[in-house]
């Protein structure tokens, strides 16, 4: 009856541990003294309990640690968890260590990514430089060979008769009365022009067709209106077959001319008298060949500007050349020209462009 309720203090150590949502007072066997072993057994209820053989538990024999009492989460106090400082500091030691680690960490990686963004632009920027310097030294090679090859067909003494001899059979045909103009025809081809052409000024088509004069008419007749080609292959014929001078000499020079057009991938050719600026002959024979540069439907064009400065010079230039620009006689699309003065004897002819 005297027994007493709980284990002396010397005999067992408290310690909380976890489990689940709780924590749990366990109790560790320190002493084997008969009362201490007595108190345990009523204390935790475990003395009637029976073993895998099915005798009593002895509590002596109880291993390391036995739970003696459970407080539920809520009934955590700042007592009960005296045991768990040590972890508690452990883990703020590591994160303490964690966070000194990472902190150079992310200077090094932000340090790092902004270096290599620097160096990635640089990079880029210097290959569109090194681009940029490869087109310019390309677009100064490519206009270098066009200078050379039309100075070259310039100099030709065919050139120069073609001019001659192109710009007095013109006149001739607009003489020549028995070579009228098929205007329904001429009318349809101006429909298209303006259907294909980008953004048309307001009153294009009148002023298109209302700039040609009777020899614009006669020419654009036959190698524009009644050519038999389809539209994009005017190029092709070669003599009309009225029988006049113009197209005999046409059928003797447009195989060469378009030749050399091809050859060297311009998109037209043309030869310019130096009396009015007329176009007395195109490869293309777009709805320019035939007009004047002077005063006719496309003199506010850089393409007519230039030749008229051309020929005010006498042909002083060697060559010139007419920024890209939308052109009306190619639908809009941007054209760039080259032109430089064929002579004799330094006495100006006319003017050989290319597009």
């Amino acid at each position: 009856p005297e027994q007493p309720t709980t284990p002396p203090p010397s005999t067992i150590t408290r310690v909380w541990v976890f489990m689940g949502d709780s924590l749990v007072l366990v109790g560790r066997r320190l002493a084997a003294c008969g009362a201490a072993r007595h108190a345990f057994s009523r204390q935790n209820n475990v003395g009637n309990a029976t073993g895998a053989s099915g005798g009593p538990v002895n509590p002596v024999k109880l291993k390391m640690f036995t739970a003696v009492k459970t407080v539920p989460r809520s009934g955590w106090g700042r007592t009960d968890l005296r045991g768990l400082g040590g972890m508690r500091f452990k883990w703020k030691v590591a994160f303490a260590v964690l966070v000194v680690g990472l902190i150079p960490l992310g200077v090094t990686l932000k340090l790092e990514g902004d270096r290599f963004e620097a160096y990635s632009r640089t990079g880029a920027e210097n290959e569109v430089r090194n681009a940029l310097a490869l087109k310019g030294v390309a677009v100064e090679q490519y206009v270098e060979s066009v200078v050379q090859a039309v100075g070259a067909i310039a100099n030709l003494p065919d050139t120069a008769r073609a001019l001659e001899e192109l710009d007095v059979a013109a006149d001739a045909l607009e003489k020549d009365m028995s070579i009228m103009p098929d205007m329904a025809a001429l009318n349809a081809r101006y429909d298209v022009q303006l259907e294909r052409t980008e953004n048309p000024a307001e009153g294009a088509r009148e002023r298109w067709i209302g700039g040609l004069d009777l020899m614009g008419r006669k020419l654009q007749h036959l190698y524009i209106a009644t050519n038999p080609n389809e539209l994009g292959q005017k190029q092709m014929l070669d003599d009309a077959g009225d029988g006049s001078e113009y197209s005999r000499l046409h059928a003797e020079l447009h195989p060469v001319f378009r030749a050399l057009m091809e050859r060297y991938g311009f998109y037209d050719v043309f030869l310019i008298e130096p009396h009015q600026g007329r176009i007395i002959y195109t490869v293309y024979k777009e709805v320019d060949f035939a007009t004047w540069l002077k005063d006719g439907p496309y003199a506010d064009t850089l393409f007519a500007a230039t030749a008229r400065q051309m020929i005010e010079s006498g042909g002083a230039e060697p060559y010139l050349f007419a920024d890209f620009e939308a052109y009306e006689p190619s639908y809009n699309a941007q054209a760039f020209f080259m032109m430089v003065p064929v002579k004799r004897d330094d006495v100006l002819l006319g003017l050989l462009a290319v597009q």
